[in-house]
């Protein structure tokens, strides 16, 4: 027996049974071939405990303990197709501790896991195809309007590149079926699956929603401070929500759908994200918070960094309708866009002919582009939004379309006008209809009192300007008739 091995169960009986038949240390030592010491600690322990079972706590301590096998077995679960390396690197930061290959690996074994082999998820066979055709062929006689309501499945499978990610999984043998533990054939796959649906109503559309999400960097209590340059303020979630609403209050209808949601940073960002650098930018905080940064051209780095409570945080989501590919847009330079410079002005504020210049400026000498701008603008004071560089128009309709109100994350025609006009008067102010949309919201309340009585005050001036313009130039020359139309077409 080498040196240090532990003794076997059976052979400390033997030295038990026969220390109670009276046989001496040294017998005993003699008859199993060992020394004298061994035999002795065993029958010390039996003495002090009445049992031959090994000491607790002897040998050397696992670096894991089992709590942290719990969260190394869930994290093998979430990540199936991770490798052992990619596994390695997640546990040293998750729990602190100098981990290597080999270690992680015995402790997926401890877990009772395996590195296996993924399996092909299984295709329709030939039997399968054949009663699907047996049983439309005896359906022949049937309405159209009963085979609008069957829907045929099939896939398909071809190589776009060649790689080894996805190939293995990590599971029980149990798990041998399980449809995660298949080979991955849509995220980074070695080819890509194709599925899809017949039915005879026709053939529809794959959509695929993308989006954004503007997480919390300020409380809803922090104002900016007023020698702040406009593009040194952080983007804040609650005023893109509070865009959406107010866009919609305003008739606009050019901002895409937001709403805010909590979120879980360790569970929905960190632990599902495939993107090695924007995991490798979350770290614990010293007040023990889970932080991000991301990756960006201003603001991502650890002095800016977004924190969670302790790792919950507000967010505002946002969807691109439609979707980039079905609708592609175009940027274009606002006319009316800030120096972003901290002792130069824009053009705009020196040069006082510089409006009738952008009128005979395409797009802005017809059509209504230069009224959407001047939309765009009250929106963007409304808000408190100084950063409007540029805006977005859907490219197919060319200048014949609308601008759409995109990132409004800091803060014109008749029909603007007496809308304004409206939400000024007491029965329809501004502030109480934004405070009563905003309360549907899950984040409710995402604006508070300071906020919501600065939108009647910001709508106080410019009705105020507008009507300074209009007492100077003449109403006709300040204030396009876009109702005209519209009352025209209800007539017909």
């Amino acid at each position: 027996m080498g040196r240090g091995s532990p003794i076997p169960p059976m052979l400390r009986r033997k030295i038990v049974e026969q220390y109670q038949k009276g046989v001496s240390q040294r017998k005993i030592a003699k008859s199993l071939k060992l020394s004298s010491s061994t035999v002795h600690n065993i029958i010390q322990r039996f003495r002090e405990s009445g049992t031959i079972s090994v000491r607790k706590g002897q040998g050397r301590k696992t670096i894991l303990d089992a709590r942290d096998l719990r969260a190394l077995r869930r994290h093998c679960i979430t990540y199936r197709n991770a490798t052992v390396m990619e596994i390695t690197t997640w546990a040293q930061e998750y729990f602190q501790k100098t981990l290597s290959v080999n270690t992680i690996h015995r402790a997926i074994r401890r877990c009772r896991l395996k590195l296996y082999r993924s399996k092909k998820k299984p295709y329709l066979n030939m039997i399968q195809k054949r009663r699907r055709f047996l049983w439309a062929k005896a359906h022949l006689k049937w309405t159209v309007a009963k085979w609008k309501t069957v829907l045929w499945s099939d896939e398909s499978k071809f190589e776009v590149l060649f790689g080894k990610l996805g190939r293995h999984v990590i599971r029980t043998k149990e798990d041998k079926d399980n449809p995660s533990c298949y080979q991955r054939s849509v995220q980074k796959p070695a080819s890509l699956m194709v599925w899809g649906c017949m039915s005879a109503c026709g053939m529809g559309s794959l959509h695929i929603w993308k989006g954004t999400i503007n997480a919390e960097r300020q409380t809803r209590e922090q104002e900016t401070p007023p020698d702040f340059f406009y593009f040194s303020d952080f983007e804040r979630h609650n005023a893109e929500i509070a865009a959406f609403h107010l866009d919609r209050i305003l008739d606009f209808r050019r901002v895409p759908p937001v709403a805010g949601r909590l979120v879980n940073m360790t569970r929905e960002i960190r632990d599902v994200t495939r993107d090695k650098k924007l995991w490798r930018t979350f770290f614990i905080s010293p007040a023990n918070n889970i932080c991000f940064y991301g990756e960006c051209s201003y603001y991502c780095s650890t002095e800016h960094a977004l924190c969670g409570k302790p790792d919950q945080i507000e967010g505002s989501l946002a969807a691109f309708l439609p979707d980039l590919a079905l609708a592609k847009r175009k940027t274009w330079r606002n006319p009316w866009r800030r120096s972003y410079h901290k002792r130069k002005k824009a053009e705009w504020e020196v040069d006082p002919d510089y409006c009738d210049e952008v009128k005979q400026t395409p797009p802005y000498d017809h059509g209504t582009r230069l009224l959407d701008i001047m939309d765009m603008t009250i929106f963007d004071f409304l808000m408190g939004n100084m950063d409007r560089h540029h805006y977005e128009t859907f490219e197919k309709f060319g200048n014949e379309t609308f601008i759409i109100h995109l990132d409004n994350g800091r803060g014109v025609r008749r029909s603007t006008y007496l809308r304004l006009q409206l939400l000024a008067k007491e029965e329809y102010q501004l502030s109480s209809l934004m405070e009563e949309s905003l309360s549907h919201d899950r984040l409710s309340p995402i604006l508070i009192r300071p906020h919501l009585q600065a939108l009647d005050r910001r709508l106080r001036l410019a009705l105020n300007v507008l009507a300074e313009c209009v007492e100077k130039e003449g109403y006709s020359a300040v204030v396009e008739d876009d109702m005209e139309h519209h009352q025209t077409t209800r007539a017909r």
